[in-house]
């Protein structure tokens, strides 16, 4: 397991953990309890069940691995389903979905290679053109003459312990795909459809109900995203808080305070003498020339500014 996101929120509330994967539905998460000696997790219940419909990993490079440093982008679409009815929600990286004080971001991911989906080339075993079907992961495809074919499991590393499929490693190493495949007469048969050109002849690379299978081509994608679930009930009030003060810190550091005093005081009959000053936080070469055409202004007379 790889992780990649915890540091996207602050740690207010409860954080708890979500494994999933394209059809799994959850209703709680699992929270880690630390004691002096060991490590328990707790499920907690969660007030609404999350299905997943899909996931999808955006890579850097299409033939690399499925590794955090060849990756842009994870992306979880999720069902929330409560009293209130079924919303649709998608979870980004770095753009979390929050739900009834409930915040949904990535956190990790089992590493173990699987296909979003694949493209089959179907050669008919009589002659003709081939024909490439794109099936998503535990999807089927009905071709033209009635044929199904369900897409079983993917393998990013096939090998055969006995006659049980297996994978060797979480690396696509030697990919293939098992699939079901029903004929327009009922009749079914298991297959296996490997990326690798087989030797003719290869009892694995056989016809199949009366098509010869190649994986052509297939979309990367982990075995599951674990999603990290954090509770902040009061996270609004945080925020408010944040905002304020972000406001009281751009009123004390972008905006300059001025002050001006003025004296007159009564020298003779309708002679008066004015004294004038003033003080600013910031920007005091500014503060002084507006000072100097105020006072400009109110004796009527030009005043030199000193050379600095």
């Amino acid at each position: 397991t790889t992780f990649f996101g915890g540091f996207l929120t602050a740690q207010f509330g409860r954080t708890g953990q979500m494994p999933l994967k394209p059809g799994e539905t959850a209703g709680e998460m699992a929270q880690l309890n630390y004691s002096l000696d060991e490590i328990t997790p707790v499920a907690i219940t969660l007030p609404f069940s999350v299905t997943c419909t899909d996931i999808q990993q955006k890579l850097i490079k299409r033939d690399g691995s499925i590794q955090a440093i060849n990756t842009i982008d994870w992306l979880t679409q999720i069902k929330i389903k409560d009293e209130t009815g079924e919303h649709d929600a998608l979870v980004h990286l770095n753009k979390p979905y929050d739900y009834r004080g409930y915040r949904f971001f990535q956190a990790s991911f089992i590493g173990m290679g699987r296909a979003r989906n694949i493209t089959l080339r179907l050669t008919p075993q009589e002659g003709g053109t081939p024909q490439d079907v794109t099936i998503k992961r535990d999807g089927s495809a009905t071709l033209g003459d009635g044929t199904r074919i369900d897409f079983i499991e993917f393998f990013p590393d096939f090998t055969l312990n006995g006659s049980k499929p297996e994978t060797a490693s979480p690396e696509y190493e030697n990919p293939a795909a098992q699939l079901k495949i029903t004929s327009p007469s009922g009749e079914t048969k298991n297959a296996y459809a490997f990326a690798m050109q087989l030797p003719e002849g290869a009892p694995v690379g056989a016809p199949v109900l009366g098509y010869k299978l190649h994986l052509a081509d297939f979309e990367k994608v982990p075995e599951r995203h674990i999603l990290s679930v954090q509770h902040d009930p009061g996270s609004n009030i945080v925020y408010l808080g944040f905002s304020m003060l972000i406001l009281t810190l751009c009123s004390v550091f972008f905006f300059s305070h001025q002050r001006v005093w003025m004296v007159i005081e009564g020298r003779a009959e309708g002679i008066y003498e004015v004294v004038l000053g003033g003080n600013t936080n910031r920007n005091k070469l500014g503060f002084e020339d507006r000072f100097k055409r105020l006072t400009q202004a109110i004796s009527g007379q030009h005043i030199e500014g000193e050379e600095s």
